[in-house]
């Protein structure tokens, strides 16, 4: 049977054993999810004890993502959904921070991206945007200088959307936190050294007021100047042309707040333990690894009833909905084999899960399909 799944990306099977075994060396005490929500870009899993903290992450999020693209066009913009995590509290964060003065971080993968931010940050909001920005430049520039980078950062944290009647415009270079003090009386910054330097967080004033200087007629990728030389900081306002609709948010189901645990859990070091509903969709792993062994010895009948179980516990796992589908094909149950593939079709999370997707599919004759 693993012969016919020859096809499926072996690595997909062997990470499962590796989550596992992940899973395995982690404690296994609760963890209250207070708040998971979806906008039409982002989700936002709030474990904080602010329960409107999810409400408000998502209405910034989509109302800087708009203004984003509106100066910049569509290629300014986040993979979708970008996934939010906000840690349970003060002591929750720290577990997850790299530096003592980090308030957030932005992580990317092969299939994921997660942004996380310290619920108890004082100036939250400006934190989260400034992660965002990160999301948006590794998508439109990724190989921008790590300084130039903090610095846009820092530039677009602070946006600020003002509509009158039917003009909306984006205030732009108001200065986060205390760059303006952190800055001091210097009115040249050295581009050079700024670029040498490991940064840190006494560079992010510099960092802010060189992206101000150069940004937004720098092309990326052009020389950059030696020296900046820097005065005032007036505010840019900007007119653009926002879209009218209003996004609308949603909780999560249980099933795929189990999930999201799973996969932050799995990519993230020091994440906290699961809940009982991501327990549970956790050992959904080791149901399907007991349906495929079984499907490999030649028992469908007996492979079935767990992979579907395993399917049913994780329903967002194009793999798992393929490996269904070719036990059903191997059971003769043409009909249910059909519904899987188009299960596997509509969770399939990466254009390979897409190709083997459609590969299974076409293996079935149309006189097959119900």
């Amino acid at each position: 049977m693993l012969g016919k799944l020859s096809f499926l990306n072996n690595s997909i099977f062997l990470s499962v054993r590796c989550r596992i075994a992940l899973c395995c060396l982690l404690p296994d005490t609760s963890l209250r999810a207070q708040t998971a929500l979806r906008s039409p870009h982002f989700i936002v899993y709030n474990n904080s004890s602010v329960p409107r903290l999810a409400e408000q992450s998502l209405a910034r999020l989509e109302s800087l993502r708009s203004a984003i693209q509106a100066l910049h066009g569509e290629s300014w913009a986040a993979a979708s959904p970008l996934r939010i995590w906000l840690p349970k509290n003060e002591s929750q964060w720290r577990n997850l921070a790299i530096h003592d003065s980090e308030q957030g971080q932005f992580s990317t993968g092969p299939a994921y991206q997660w942004i996380i931010v310290n619920p108890k940050a004082a100036n939250f909001l400006e934190v989260l945007s400034h992660e965002y920005i990160h999301a948006v430049l590794n998508q439109a520039f990724p190989n921008l200088p790590t300084w130039f980078e903090e610095g846009l950062c820092e530039y677009y944290s602070t946006l600020e959307l003002r509509t009158k009647g039917n003009r909306s415009s984006a205030l732009l270079g108001r200065p986060p936190n205390q760059r303006l003090k952190e800055l001091g009386d210097l009115r040249s910054i050295d581009i050079i050294e700024l670029g040498s330097e490991k940064l840190k967080l006494n560079a992010y004033a510099r960092a802010w007021a060189a992206a101000y200087y150069l940004w937004p007629n720098y092309e990326p990728g052009a020389p950059l100047p030696g020296k900046i030389a820097i005065n005032d900081f007036p505010l840019r306002e900007i007119t653009i042309a926002l879209p009218s609709t209003q996004s609308k948010f949603s909780p999560l189901s249980t099933i795929e707040m189990a999930e999201l645990e799973i996969e932050f859990r799995t990519t993230t070091p020091n994440a906290p333990p699961l809940t009982a509903a991501g327990q549970a969709a956790n050992n959904a792993e080791q149901i399907f690894l007991d349906g495929l062994r079984l499907a490999d010895q030649s028992n469908p009948s007996a492979a079935i009833p767990l992979l579907e179980k395993a399917c049913n516990l994780r329903p967002s796992n194009s793999t798992w909905w393929q490996a269904l589908a070719l036990t059903y094909k191997e059971a003769n149950q043409l009909p249910e084999a059909s519904k899987a593939i188009a299960r596997a079709i509509a969770t399939a999370s990466s254009p390979s899960e897409t190709t083997s997707a459609l590969t299974l599919q076409n293996s079935l004759t149309p006189s097959q399909l119900p």
